[in-house]
């Protein structure tokens, strides 16, 4: 069983050079755990807006409810399911593919290895430069979009 702990405890463990927090389970909503060299993540059921930027992560727990995940600046070569992610910043990474995104509102995925982009009809703001994408199956009305570095066929 995993120990359940707070966001303050989880801060005095980071303070102590602790990096890898698999064994624990987080009870937070809202959690930002960027800059410190973290390897894992524990188990994060109740958060919904998670910051996890210039680690050194190379997988993320179950995500299930997250609706904002900021990723960016790490070691990233998949995301788990995002059900209800509506904001997703996850540039700088070794991406190769993303998860069904059926609530993505806006997507920032520069500077990985994604080839294709998932179903993302609902996304108002897409930033996909510095990929390896050949073509976007689903080209939703957008309000932005920038798409410089890749591959597309015309």
């Amino acid at each position: 069983m995993k120990t359940k702990i707070t966001e303050e405890e989880f801060k005095v463990l980071l303070a102590n050079g602790v990096k890898d927090f698999s064994q624990y389970r987080m009870e937070v909503k809202r959690l930002d755990c960027s800059w410190n060299n973290l390897t894992a993540l524990p188990d994060l059921p109740r958060v919904k807006i998670l910051h996890c930027n210039n680690n050194e992560l190379n997988s993320l727990p179950d995500l299930q409810n997250v609706e904002w995940l900021s990723c960016n600046n790490n070691e990233l070569k998949s995301l788990p399911e995002l059900p209800r992610v509506v904001y997703l910043y996850c540039q700088n990474n070794n991406l190769t593919a993303l998860p069904e995104l059926p609530r993505v509102e806006v997507l920032y995925c520069e500077n990985n290895q994604l080839t294709a982009l998932p179903d993302i009809t609902s996304c108002l703001q897409l930033v996909c430069h510095k990929n390896k994408l050949t073509k976007l199956s689903y080209m939703p009305v957008i309000e932005y979009y920038y798409s410089i570095g890749n591959n597309f066929k015309k």
